[in-house]
């Protein structure tokens, strides 16, 4: 049985090397600056063209190119070139190099960082930081108080769960040695935006075809009744890659999540199953609760938490599994736009009292303890005045920072517990700039992916979509 261990799939970057467990492996960057990780997290080490060295953590995936393997696509290239390529990579990754390091899109694999005696450390685990540092003392955690679905339910970038501890917020890159951050360099192909929708399609079906030529013995496709799996599922089809679709039986799962994934796998001729997990017993959930607890250190509240720490959702043989999943679509769906409507907010720049009056309106939700949402929300309007390439709305750069490199990056961290690797294929910015382009009237209607859908694969439109009735 597969045990559940806290700070699995996670690092430390820092002047010193950090062994959490005895297993950890130390990789010096530069002088100065060593890499430490789980064992279990994908560590690759990459060489450009002009015999630079870099190392990426995760899974990367090209969304512009079809390649044989990202190692050999990254070794045509120059250094000087490969920051605004990485504008192209979809999934979960953290490139790293001896001057600066660059998150994915949406920073899922998190950059957090904590300056000790003038030296830099950085992690995607603030209790790593605050905790585990060698010879420094610990943090104090910051007493939030988040509840699953109701206001804001997660910690605010750019803060995090500990005091001195904060968050790179998405689209930016930090020197690994002084914090010096700056937004990251995109440059944008010449394009006709007219062919947009077929554009996006063509870079879904790129990265799904690269994801298929991936090292891993298994790919699989998670599927709901939900637009953004069947954005996913439709890609795939196109790609025409070997791969099976699932879906995890959850108590608190709808009928339709039920009923439409298999029909919409037999539609197009894949194969699909319902995983329906083991439970443990009272003694063995309380651990494995204490463990998800230490793990995400207070970052966000979720009921798939509870879930996991009730039944197994580890497989033999998880290694070598990789399953693509649709998070990340919502971004060009205008997800936030009406409630700041309806507390009078328009595409004027906010304070941060506003923001917050926004979720506690007609909401019995308030913020504890309200200074540090301040202070979180008031770094972050701040924030806006950074020169990032995409998301110029600042409802829209909310969805990004907040509800994806906050919550979703948090979220996510609970599935480093498990030994299969997630993909996001539409984490990369290229594919979000292309979400963002439709008007907002039909970006809320799910324009671009329906039509990306519509020349992947068309008999998957033939099925009713969430949140429409069976």
């Amino acid at each position: 049985m597969a045990l559940l261990v806290a700070h699995q799939k996670q690092y430390v970057l820092g002047p010193s090397a950090v062994r959490i467990r005895r297993d950890w492996v130390a990789t010096p960057i530069d002088d100065g600056l060593i890499l430490s990780h789980c064992p279990r997290l994908a560590v690759q080490q990459l060489r450009a063209r002009d015999d630079r060295h870099f190392w990426l953590l995760g899974l990367a995936v090209p969304a512009d190119e079809i390649v044989d393997s990202l190692a050999a696509a990254f070794s045509a290239r120059d250094s000087s070139e490969i920051e605004t390529w990485t504008g192209y990579w979809a999934g979960k990754w953290l490139l790293i190099s001896p001057e600066r390091c660059w998150p994915d899109a949406s920073s899922s694999l998190a950059v957090n960082y904590r300056m000790v005696d003038g030296e830099l450390w950085l992690s995607n685990s603030p209790a790593l930081l605050s905790d585990h540092l060698p010879g420094v003392p610990s943090l104090p955690p910051i007493p939030w108080q988040v509840t699953s679905a109701k206001g804001m339910d997660w910690i605010p970038a750019p803060l995090t769960t500990r005091d001195g501890i904060r968050m790179l917020l998405p689209q930016r890159t930090i020197d690994p040695r002084d914090g010096t951050i700056r937004p990251v360099r995109m440059a944008r192909p010449n394009r006709d935006l007219s062919g947009a929708f077929e554009t996006l399609a063509d870079a879904l079906r790129t990265v799904m075809l690269n994801w298929g030529r991936s090292a891993f013995a298994e790919k699989l496709v998670g599927l709901t009744a939900g637009l953004d799996t069947r954005t996913v599922l439709a890609a795939a089809c196109a790609a025409q890659i070997d791969a099976r679709t699932y879906t995890i039986s959850f108590p608190f799962m709808s009928r339709r999540d039920r009923v439409l994934p298999p029909r919409l796998a037999a539609a197009v001729g894949m194969p699909h199953v319902f995983r329906t997990l083991a439970p443990v017993d009272d003694a063995d959930a309380k651990a494995r609760a204490a463990v998800i607890a230490e793990h995400m250190d207070g970052a966000t509240s979720h009921p798939t938490f509870d879930h996991l720490a009730r039944f197994r959702r580890g497989r033999d043989g998880d290694r070598d599994r990789t399953s693509a999943n649709g998070t990340c679509f919502e971004v060009g769906r205008c997800f936030f736009w009406n409630r700041f409507t309806r507390a009078g907010l328009s595409d004027r720049r906010p304070t941060a009292d506003q923001i917050l009056q926004a979720f506690a309106h007609e909401s019995s939700w308030r913020p504890v303890p309200l200074d540090s949402w301040r202070v979180a929300l008031h770094a972050w309007v701040e924030s806006l005045s950074d020169p990032v390439p995409l998301a110029h709305d600042w409802r829209d750069r909310f969805y990004l920072d907040q509800r994806l490199g906050a919550w979703n990056a948090n979220t996510q961290r609970s599935a480093d517990l498990v030994e299969s690797t997630t993909f996001n294929p539409a984490n990369c910015l290229w594919i979000f700039d292309l979400l963002l382009q439709p008007h907002a009237a039909r970006r809320r209607q799910g324009a671009a992916q329906r039509e990306a859908v519509r020349i992947l694969e068309p008999r998957l439109l033939k099925y009713p979509i969430n949140p429409l009735p069976l």
